[in-house]
């Protein structure tokens, strides 16, 4: 995996553009991962992740590879939040915790 780009976000959420493609070939697109910190438990399952500690949500069911980055710049610049792309979280159950 390769990170391509780094930013954060204004509500200070890390987020960075990630390349796996060269390592899975389930992946033909750009992935963004975000660390924001969690509000609360997840209802539908127990999890790891502690309210108020950082985790990773993996967006990355992007079509194009512009939109992921049309995504990534959105996230940057504060237009957009990470559960605005909730359809495109690999694991749907991380938006409980946003």
């Amino acid at each position: 995996m390769k990170v391509l780009e780094r930013a954060t976000m204004p509500d200070g959420t890390k987020i960075q553009i990630e390349d796996w493609t060269e390592d899975y070939t389930c992946f033909d697109t750009l992935s963004i991962a975000a660390y924001p910190r969690s509000e609360r438990l997840p209802r539908s399952r127990k999890s790891w992740v502690v309210p108020g500690e950082e985790f990773r949500v993996s967006i990355d069911k992007f079509k194009r590879n512009k939109d992921t980055e049309q995504a990534f710049e959105a996230l940057r610049n504060g237009t957009k939040a990470v559960k605005d792309f909730a359809d495109y979280f690999w694991d749907p159950w991380h938006i409980e915790m946003l």
